[in-house]
């Protein structure tokens, strides 16, 4: 795994711990007609952030932040207006 400042060379600040980022999406078509369908789509977000804190009272203090939200929803129809015809010759 790529360290952050050799991918995107030295950033404006510094994070001192581990971002987790994980995006999980329901997605859906629904044929209304046959050609017409529905789309939708449902992201759900997970954020955990990890840090390691040193101190006197805990030497390895773990501190946690973790964050699910849902994310941005697609709703959408999708119409084919050109019908094209594929016809294989003998």
């Amino acid at each position: 795994m790529a360290n952050y400042n050799c991918l995107f060379r030295k950033p404006d600040y510094s994070i001192d711990g581990q971002i987790t980022d994980n995006t999980l999406q329901f997605y859906g078509q629904y044929g209304i007609s046959d050609k017409t369908t529905f789309l939708l789509s449902l992201p759900l977000k997970s954020i955990s952030y990890q840090q390691n804190v040193q101190c006197l009272v805990a030497p390895h203090l773990t501190i946690q932040h973790n964050k699910t939200v849902k994310g941005n929803i697609e709703v959408g129809i999708k119409h084919n207006f050109i019908r094209t015809e594929w016809r294989l010759s003998r």
